[in-house]
């Protein structure tokens, strides 16, 4: 029941970033309107538009590596704590 317990934290702890990027490249790159990219990023004190996060997100090293700059560690937990 350990194992089990461990193997899941830890699952999750190194895949929900992954998921969270995935995510946000999803809904970045197919919307047209800052709104969907302000509501994606609120907790974030930026003013990008959403044709410079459709650039920046253009592949998922850079992508992260936004999120991190953007809203720290906890950014990439975002929605999960």
């Amino acid at each position: 029941m350990i194992s089990g317990t461990t193997g899941g934290l830890v699952s999750t702890l190194a895949f929900y970033p992954l998921e969270l990027i995935k995510t946000r490249m999803q809904v970045i790159t197919s919307s047209t309107t800052t709104s969907v990219a302000s509501t994606v990023l609120s907790s974030s004190s930026s003013t990008t538009t959403t044709a410079t996060l459709s650039s920046s997100y253009n592949s998922f090293p850079k992508a992260a590596l936004l999120v991190y700059r953007l809203e720290g560690i906890r950014g990439l937990y975002q929605g999960y704590f």
